[in-house]
């Protein structure tokens, strides 16, 4: 198999020549491995502030058509600061505290059933993606940290850069 010069075996230079282009595109293709890994992690966190504003928007906008509505049908004759203190509110038990709640009209405490059940159900949701967002950052953080042991601070901030990148664009 190996033809012997000098003692040497001559398939060990070629083996040896072959074997190290291969280890370099093996740990090469590693090192892209883990920033494809990284870019699909920034995405997705991209994703998920960008559902997250939505859901902030979603459930202002509810709020604020709650307090329309309240404007719109609150009494009169009601005090002025009463007025002023119960619009602010953006909580379904709190304005059911005031004594003029109980005075205003059924669809009105109907919305603000259903706003309060909205709101829940966004707390829990928004409750979940923060848990997975949390995750995300973990896992970048142990690539970050395996990239400087491998590449260096410098290829680090690179990829930082990257992220910051993703996080700016535009939510679609």
């Amino acid at each position: 198999m190996c033809k012997a010069i000098k003692g040497h075996c001559v398939l060990k230079p070629v083996f040896c020549f072959l074997l190290f282009p291969l280890i370099g595109i093996f740990s090469c293709e590693k090192s892209s491995s883990d920033e494809a890994v990284l870019m699909e992690l920034f995405q997705k966190e991209k994703d998920l502030n960008c559902n997250l504003s939505l859901m902030k928007d979603s459930i202002t906008m509810e709020w604020d058509n709650i307090n329309n509505l309240l404007e719109k049908t609150l009494p009169d004759d009601m005090p002025q600061e009463e007025r002023a203190n119960m619009l602010k509110v953006r909580n379904a038990s709190l304005i059911r505290m005031f004594q003029s709640f109980d005075d205003t009209d059924e669809t009105v405490k109907m919305a603000l059933n259903k706003t309060e059940r909205i709101d829940q159900e966004m707390t829990k949701r928004i409750t979940s993606l923060k848990k997975e967002a949390n995750q995300i950052e973990l896992q970048k953080i142990a690539l970050f940290e395996k990239i400087n042991q491998t590449k260096g601070v410098e290829e680090v901030a690179r990829i930082k850069g990257l992220n910051e990148e993703v996080l700016a664009r535009e939510c679609e």
